[in-house]
């Protein structure tokens, strides 16, 4: 009975998850990892939810790439490519 139950609860978790990610755009992540970690653990909450994010952005991505910029995607893409290692390297001190 209680695989049901946790069953469920992580369901209607990813279920808020996947809503707030389409209603908002963004916040699966900063929402579900801390519901998660005490129903499943952390081991099992964060693959899950990066997994189950990654899958919605690409439904997104794929559902409306034709809306897409492009000049506005490259520069966002240029500045993770300088900021990423930046914010690494930052986090190692």
């Amino acid at each position: 009975m209680w695989i049901d139950a946790l069953f469920w609860l992580t369901l209607a978790i990813l279920f808020l998850a996947a809503f707030t990610k389409a209603t908002l755009g963004f916040g699966e992540s900063l929402l579900t990892i801390p519901m998660l970690t005490l129903v499943l653990g952390v081991q099992t909450a964060v693959p899950l939810v990066s997994l189950i994010a990654g899958t919605i952005t690409l439904l997104m991505l794929v559902r409306g790439w034709q809306e897409l910029r492009m000049a506005v995607v490259w520069r966002l893409m240029l500045a993770a490519l300088v900021g990423v290692p930046i914010g690494v390297w930052a986090l190692t001190f």
